[in-house]
């Protein structure tokens, strides 16, 4: 049976920050179906667990069930642990527990669904990435000082986040739990894609592959990701309508050339609008540098692209950010 199917991957880095000892046994992975135990539970595994992030290795498995377990203590002791009085000390360290976190509900989700840790977990997240980006208020400054050290599509998400929580405060119905939301969706929106999935989704992004030409694991994973989320529990979802409604529809586009159903801006929803045009913001940033001479050429671009329905009003919140 194949290592990913039966165990799950963990940042040594958070562990090794996170405690000195672990209720599970912990495993490194040698190959697609081998795997080998290095130490057992409640081991003291600091110094074993740094030596094999020295020699390159910077993720070690456990077993499914004790995963489920791990992201439960792990969210109960998050707050407190790593961003309690005087931690983390610099933003640099809390970037980077926010990506691992991250990183472990993105796990979560892929390989034990949607259930209730997994869940807890990712809302902890988002709420340390909202309290990230209120230190880190400039977005240049934020993409600048931080794009070489996070993962892409963590740093893409966090961006999108970011600039769709800085929209919705221009408008008269914005809350915090609404701006989570859409901080959540952002983060979360294309959690089953792999690296090259990923890839190829910027070059449609960036106009340089056709909708039709997509592979259709990437076509279809806005329902993939929505309908995976999509769980209740006790007769209440677990993850908010509106975020599983963002997710279904990132990819759509104002004039119906989006996927996966090719909705057109009558069927769009503010929010989703509000996270397609950060989105193209974002991308079209990122294109540039982030070069702040060449926003209002940026912002053209997308008032041309973005100017009906929904659209119209998530410009006009994006426009509304810089005057």
């Amino acid at each position: 049976m194949s290592v990913e199917k039966s165990y799950c991957k963990i940042p040594i880095q958070l562990l090794v920050k996170y405690n000195k000892k672990f209720p599970f046994d912990i495993f490194i992975r040698l190959s697609v179906d081998k795997i080998i135990k290095i130490s057992k539970e409640n081991d003291e595994v600091t110094d074993l667990l740094s030596k094999y992030q020295a020699k390159g290795i910077n993720e070690v498995y456990v077993n499914k069930a004790e995963f489920s377990l791990f992201l439960k203590q792990l969210k109960e002791n998050f707050t407190s642990k790593f961003f309690g009085a005087g931690k983390p000390k610099t933003i640099d360290e809390a970037l980077e527990l926010v990506e691992q976190g991250h990183t472990v509900v993105k796990e979560g989700f892929a390989k034990l669904g949607v259930e209730e840790n997994v869940v807890a977990m990712a809302k902890e997240i988002t709420k340390q990435s909202m309290e990230l980006m209120k230190k880190v208020p400039n977005i240049l400054e934020f993409y600048t000082k931080y794009k070489e050290k996070c993962a892409p599509a963590f740093m893409r998400g966090m961006l999108v986040g970011y600039t769709s929580s800085a929209m919705i405060e221009h408008f008269s119905w914005q809350s915090s739990v609404v701006k989570q939301k859409a901080v959540m969706a952002a983060q979360l929106c294309d959690l089953s894609l792999n690296l090259d999935e990923y890839q190829e989704l910027l070059m449609w992004e960036r106009g340089e592959i056709e909708t039709k030409k997509l592979e259709i694991n990437i076509f279809n994973h806005p329902t993939i990701v929505a309908d995976m989320l999509a769980v209740e529990s006790g007769g209440a979802n677990l993850i908010a309508p509106e975020v599983i409604n963002i997710i279904k529809q990132h990819h759509e586009r104002q004039d119906g050339t989006g996927f996966p159903k090719g909705f057109t801006h009558t069927k769009i929803t503010l929010l989703a609008a509000i996270n397609i045009v950060a989105a193209s913001f974002i991308e079209l940033m990122i294109e540039h540098n982030f070069s702040l001479d060449k926003k209002e050429r940026i912002l053209n671009m997308i008032q041309m692209k973005y100017n009906k329905g929904n659209f119209k009003k998530a410009y006009e919140a994006l426009h509304a950010m810089f005057t």
